[in-house]
């Protein structure tokens, strides 16, 4: 267990997750969610995004994204923390993948049509 920072999700994070669904997904999608479903969002994050463990570590990604990135928190195995990084997102479908104390992750480059690996040194 670890005590966390509730987090509100305001007007503008709300209106960002739309447009980031918007980008990610395409407008037809997009139309198509905004008339189908009845979208409620929390009134608050929830506690973590994703988790992995790996190299006798867990590395935790938290909520809400700023600035195309997230926050990653990195914890030993009995939950203390170790460090805190800030990791860019590459995409709504994003896995972590971390080893060797790098965080990888794949963008797209839409010029080039092709997908480019990315590494984050951890400390």
């Amino acid at each position: 267990e670890k005590e966390y920072k509730k987090r509100p999700f305001t007007e503008d994070q709300k209106k960002a997750q739309l447009n980031l669904w918007k980008n990610e997904f395409g407008q037809t999608w997009y139309r198509e969610l905004m008339t189908r479903k009845n979208l409620i969002f929390p009134e608050y994050f929830p506690a973590y995004e994703r988790f992995v463990a790996a190299n006798g570590k867990i590395y935790v990604r938290l909520h809400p994204i700023i600035d195309s990135c997230r926050e990653l928190l990195v914890l030993d195995t009995k939950g203390n923390e170790l460090s805190r990084h800030k990791v860019p997102i590459a995409g709504l479908l994003s896995r972590i993948c971390i080893r060797d104390s790098r965080y990888y992750f794949l963008k797209e480059n839409p010029d080039q049509e092709t997908w480019e690996l990315h590494a984050v040194k951890l400390n």
